[in-house]
């Protein structure tokens, strides 16, 4: 399975498409900047409606597809699907949307 990582620091938008396994590699250590640890540090004294910039600098991630960038167009390669755990009553359930 595929994934795409979104980094996007207010300047530049940069995806990067990786396989599962890779992407749990890359997880077990942080990059020099440290966007998570920062960003952890600071939630203890956030108040409600406070704006933690760090958070904007955490890459996100888009499990359900993998997208290329050609000539300026981002474009969706490869769905995945998506399935949710929910515990509901002390059961779990799971949703697949197939792809």
């Amino acid at each position: 399975m595929r994934i795409t990582l979104v980094r996007d620091d207010g300047k530049v938008n940069t995806m990067r498409t990786l396989r599962i396994e890779q992407l749990v590699e890359q997880m077990k250590v942080e990059t020099k900047t440290q966007p998570v640890s920062k960003m952890r540090e600071v939630l203890p004294f956030m108040l409600p409606g406070d704006k933690n910039d760090y958070v904007q600098k955490v890459p996100k991630l888009i499990p359900a597809a993998a997208f290329f960038r050609k000539g300026g167009i981002t474009t969706m390669s490869e769905y995945n699907g998506i399935g949710f755990f929910v515990k509901f009553g002390g059961k779990f359930f799971i949703s697949l949307f197939p792809s």
